[in-house]
């Protein structure tokens, strides 16, 4: 799995000289482990893979001691070469389509969905959705449609997308 980074961050604590990074693996995990001390509020850990979730809280550190830890922060990391799966594409009500996805992927901000009348997606619509499932409507009757799915995730105001899904077909009713 390829390696790629995360940048993680907290509100300055006044006082603190340094700051103690701890991460887990797995977005449940309760074993921490220390792997950086910082004197800003930020660090980005380039350690880690894609298609995995990590845990991180800190600690602000002074001449007296730890301070409490941060309120932990999970990070889901997308892998981008991992298409998700359309679990369906039909069509149950007139000009219209509903699109599930079989399961989130993790680290993903959406899904970008992808429909058009040619099989090569020339002059294809797109949009968007946050849950597993959107309905598109405003489609033509009796007309076929192909379909594909990726997820994406948004990196410093941008998006960035995984591979697009197998295409699924759509007789529209």
């Amino acid at each position: 799995t390829k390696k790629t980074n995360a940048k993680v961050s907290w509100s300055k604590v006044t006082g603190a000289t340094k700051y103690y990074v701890y991460r887990a693996t797995g977005a449940s995990s309760k074993t921490f482990k220390r792997i950086k001390t910082v004197t800003t509020n930020s660090y980005t850990d380039k350690a880690i893979k894609a298609g995995k979730t990590y845990r991180y809280k800190v600690y602000a550190v002074n001449g007296a001691g730890y301070g409490k830890a941060s309120s932990i922060k999970n990070i889901g990391v997308l892998n981008h070469k991992k298409a998700v799966a359309i679990k369906s594409a039909k069509s149950s009500a007139k000009k219209k389509m509903t699109v599930k996805i079989k399961s989130k992927a993790v680290g993903a901000t959406g899904y970008q969905i992808q429909y058009s009348l040619k099989k090569t997606f020339k002059g294809a619509k797109a949009t968007t959705m946050t849950k597993t499932s959107k309905t598109i409507t405003k489609l033509s009757s009796g007309k076929t449609y192909y379909v594909r799915v990726r997820a994406y995730n948004k990196v410093n105001g941008k998006n960035t997308y995984a591979k697009w899904s197998k295409v699924k077909t759509v007789k529209v009713k």
